[in-house]
């Protein structure tokens, strides 16, 4: 036990994603009554939100909740890239069907989401310097969800600090591309 918590706390096949996206969907919708209504109140984009939680829990000694809520920050930015490329590719309509068919839709570790985003960018995401330690992230948060796997203070931190490099990077195709 550790922290109150019992050790392998995280239910075999424990997936937050879909309540995650659906409570930023409602914080997006009230940020457009907050923008309409001139108070002005800024709002971080939802995997900035999640990525700072995996960050506090970081701070906490939360190794792998840090983990896995950071892989989540990912899984919401991917999501969210997508979308925009489809609306700017003007395809937006095959939204509901790249998320049903693709089950994870901003998972860029599964192969069919992330050859689905560089045909659509044009960015070779897995050619990038920090690729190999995304994936090596990713089969530790698989490892740690479904298999109780304990971190050390450095691999959390090994972590966080690709997940930073996954995200910079995104951020980039967003700004290039005008997204």
């Amino acid at each position: 036990m550790s922290n109150g918590v019992p050790t392998g706390w995280m239910p075999t096949g424990f997936d937050g994603t879909d309540a995650i996206l659906a409570q930023w969907k409602k914080r997006q919708a009230d940020y457009f009554v907050i923008a309409s209504s001139g108070a002005f109140q800024p709002i971080l984009p939802p995997y900035i939100e999640v990525f700072d939680a995996a960050q506090r829990l970081f701070n906490k000694g939360e190794f792998e909740a840090a983990v896995i809520i950071s892989q989540t920050a990912c899984e919401v930015l991917g999501a969210d890239v997508l979308a925009r490329l489809a609306r700017k590719k003007a395809i937006e309509y095959l939204n509901p069907w790249i998320r049903r068919v693709l089950r994870r839709s901003g998972d860029f570790n599964n192969n069919s989401v992330r050859k689905l985003y560089e045909t659509l960018s044009g960015d070779s995401i897995q050619g990038q310097p920090f690729w190999t330690g995304y994936e090596h992230h990713v089969r530790i948060r698989h490892e740690i969800v479904h298999g109780g796997r304990r971190l050390s203070k450095q691999e959390g931190q090994d972590s966080l600090n690709v997940v930073g490099q996954f995200i910079r990077h995104l951020e980039q195709v967003i700004a290039a591309q005008h997204l």
